[in-house]
C-alpha cells in the first residue's frame, strides 16, 4: 500500500500510539480491500453504545 510522508510518520509512532495503531488498523482494512492507497479524511463521527463498549472500551474513547 502507498503511504504519503505523514502516513509513513504515524506508522511509525512518530504521533503517539494512538494514531500508530488507527493507521495499523487501517491498513490492514486497506490490503484486505486491495486499496492502493488511503483518501484524505478531514471529519470522521463514531458511534458507540456505552453499555457494549463497557468501561474499557469508554475510558479508551475518551483517551488520556
Amino acid at each position: 500500500m502507498k503511504l504519503n510522508a505523514e502516513e509513513k510518520a504515524m506508522l511509525a509512532g512518530e504521533f503517539g500510539p494512538a494514531r500508530q495503531t488507527a493507521i495499523q488498523h487501517q491498513i490492514k482494512v486497506g490490503e484486505f480491500f486491495g486499496a492502493e492507497d488511503l483518501v484524505p479524511v478531514s471529519q470522521a463521527h463514531i458511534m458507540a453504545d456505552t453499555e457494549s463498549l463497557g468501561e474499557a472500551g469508554v475510558e479508551w474513547l475518551a483517551g488520556p
